[in-house]
Order: structure tokens, then C-alpha cells, then sequence
């Protein structure tokens, strides 16, 4: 007798793919690029990319604005989403993290309206030490910016210490954009390190304070103290300086047992 019939099973375990979508309003485009190749250039609707599931996107996402228009708003899925401001005052989206759906972007921009970009760097630098910032208005209309107040950075001084503000800080909307950028300097930061009796505040020996720059590393270590013992340490030995006020405290117990070793001497003798 002939035997049962045999059959072939194929099964897929392709993961399932979501569409990256993008839609704009008239004043600008969208770009995606993928190791500097152009993907995609237009202003939509268009499916711009497609991930698999729990992937993040791939392609850089940048929206470029024309003159006289501003980027009011740009939202995935009906949510905020991060970007950076680029030297041609484009944006470039943060990327789309761990997708499990569709997505789609939509962006709106306005015309009649200008922006100010406001940026916040280190001093020579173009190291961001604040988030950049992108005040809307519209053209001709009065803007104002200030710095950002922070214990970790100051405003550059001149030879008399006075702040060095950027001229433009207040003026008027123009057709094209305008950036104002703020130069920052590290302020100095202290490192202290205390001696107490463990669960007091009472000094075994007087606290140490040193003052360094933003950024700096430190190590420190336990004193010797007789009669007493290494309980437990709070804060850390060592690491690098990145608040106004590091504190390291090391707590001691009282030996509560001592070995004290007694002479006897012969009055006579002396010995």
C-alpha cells in the first residue's frame, strides 16, 4: 500500500513592516537622506521609509522652510517630537525610536511669519550648553531673548566684567531668519569632603572644600582617625564634577574596645 502523502510547510517569520509618512502644508519641503543619498524630496503625502517591527528609523528626516515661511509646528502621530536646528536654519528630526505602527509626520508652516533661532554655547565653541531656541513672529514685529540662568555656566565678561550680550538679542522679525547665540564660560565648582561621627554632623576633623572647574575628576579617600573606625561612606569617592557642590562624607564609629598597654616600674630599680 502506498504510504500518506507528504506535504511542505513554509512558514514566514518575516517581521511586519510600518510606513513612515510624511505630509506638509505650501512653504517648505521635507528631504530624507540615507548615507548622504537623497531618498526622498517633496512636501507630500508620501510613504518616506518603512521599518520593521521595534526598529528604529534609518533615514536622517530634515524640513526646510522657504523664505518668509516658519515652521509652526511638527507632530508624529499627534505627539512632540525632538529636532535640532541646522546652520540653514532646517530642522532635522530626532529619530523615531522602536516603531510598532504607523507613523506619520505632519508639518505645518506658515506664511507672513519669520523666526528667531536662539542659541546657547560654550565660549569659542559651538558646543550647545542649553537647548536652542525658536521664537515665532511675524514680520516686522518687535522680538525680544534673554540667556539662560544656570549654576553651571555664566555669560562670557569683557575686561571690566560686564556680560557680552549678542547685539541682535532684541530687534525685529526679517523675511529670512535670524540666529542670536549666547557664549557661555564653566563656572567653578566645589568638591567637600566631611569627617563625622556616623549619624551626627559632628566633625572628627575639620571638612575639607576645594574649588575646581566644571568637568573636573576627583578622588578622595578616609582619614586615619585614632580611636575611631571607617562606618560607611555617602557619595561618591571619585567621578567627575558636573553640579555646583560634589559632597563625599565618611562616617566613623567609636571603637568601643582598646588595647592600652601598661608599665610597671620598680621604684628601686627603674625598671
Amino acid at each position: 500500500p502506498e504510504g500518506p502523502e507528504a506535504y511542505t510547510l513554509n512558514i514566514n517569520n518575516s517581521r511586519k513592516e510600518y510606513d513612515i509618512s510624511v505630509t506638509t502644508n505650501t512653504g517648505g519641503k521635507v528631504t530624507t537622506t540615507y548615507n548622504d543619498n537623497v531618498i526622498y524630496e517633496g512636501n507630500g503625502p508620501a510613504v518616506i521609509e518603512q521599518v520593521k517591527y521595534g526598529d528604529d528609523n534609518i533615514y536622517d528626516i530634515k524640513i526646510t522652510p522657504e523664505d518668509g515661511y516658519v515652521i509652526t509646528s511638527v507632530k508624529v502621530n499627534g505627539g512632540d517630537i525632538g529636532y535640532t536646528v541646522n546652520d540653514d536654519l532646517s530642522i532635522t528630526l530626532d529619530k523615531i525610536k522602536e516603531i510598532t505602527e504607523d507613523k506619520e509626520i505632519v508639518v505645518t508652516m506658515a506664511p507672513g511669519l519669520s523666526s528667531v533661532v536662539v542659541h546657547h554655547y560654550k565660549e569659542n565653541t559651538s558646543e550647545r550648553v542649553f537647548s536652542d531656541e525658536i521664537i515665532n513672529g511675524m514680520i516686522l514685529s518687535k522680538y525680544e531673548t534673554a540667556p539662560q540662568v544656570s549654576n553651571l555656566y555664566s555669560l562670557i565678561t569683557d575686561e571690566n566684567g560686564e556680560y557680552i550680550l549678542p547685539e541682535n538679542m532684541t530687534g525685529t522679525f526679517e523675511v529670512k531668519p535670524i540666529e542670536v547665540t549666547y557664549y557661555y564660560k564653566e563656572n567653578n565648582v566645589d568638591l567637600k569632603v566631611n569627617y563625622y561621627i556616623n549619624d551626627t554632623e559632628i566633625e572628627l576633623a575639620p571638612s575639607l572644600i576645594e574649588t575646581k572647574v566644571l568637568g573636573a575628576k576627583y578622588q578622595t579617600s578616609a582619614l586615619d582617625i585614632e580611636f575611631y573606625e571607617l562606618a560607611r561612606v555617602i557619595g561618591e569617592e571619585e567621578g567627575t564634577l558636573d553640579k555646583e557642590l560634589t559632597e563625599v562624607t565618611y562616617l566613623y564609629n567609636e571603637l568601643t574596645e582598646a588595647t592600652i598597654k601598661v608599665k610597671h616600674v620598680d621604684k628601686e630599680t627603674l625598671k
